[in-house]
């Protein structure tokens, strides 16, 4: 999800099991990671990402294990909550924009899909343990502006073998 803060969209989530809040607010030393009352977590941690992002989601793997971070350009990344230094992961293009993530019901994949930009337009799937990439081709939109073409703005996953996206080729299933 995302907050209001300055006129801009501010990323967060909650853990699976309710003990954290995670953010990123503008500063650029990291993700937060607020402990949620009553949980009697520690205190406030900060995890660092590998460079500075341009607007990303965040997503806790289904047991909390990591956060899967993707910036609005590369590098999407593997941010492990033992403190462990993040997995950057290899992406398919660096001139489209990645509005979308998700992590399997197992957390054994993370998902993204290119949307607006100049490069080829993906749903891309990263092994969270190996950082392994399978690639997906997107349908183009008939009658879309240049740089839209097969752009999703939403990824999620239902099982371990069935995803779906949405954006300007539709609703598609995978």
């Amino acid at each position: 999800g995302y907050a209001m803060a300055g006129g801009l969209a501010r990323p967060m989530s909650f853990s699976r099991d309710s003990r954290w809040l995670a953010t990123f607010w503008g500063t650029y030393e990291g993700v937060r990671l607020w402990p949620l009352p009553g949980t009697g977590s520690p205190g406030v941690r900060t995890l660092s990402v590998p460079e500075p992002p341009i607007g990303f989601r965040l997503e806790f793997d289904p047991d909390d294990r990591f956060i899967f971070v993707v910036k609005g350009t590369y590098p999407q990344c593997i941010l492990p909550l033992d403190g462990s230094p993040a997995r950057v992961l290899e992406s398919p293009s660096e001139d489209v924009e990645w509005p979308g993530a998700s992590v399997s019901p197992n957390g054994q994949w993370v998902a993204s899909a290119s949307s607006t930009g100049q490069g080829e337009k993906v749903l891309a799937l990263w092994d969270a343990a190996t950082g392994e990439r399978r690639l997906f081709k997107l349908p183009k939109a008939p009658s879309t502006p240049e740089g839209f073409e097969g752009a999703v703005n939403s990824v999620h996953f239902v099982d371990e073998k069935t995803l779906y996206t949405a954006g300007v080729a539709g609703f598609l299933r995978w």
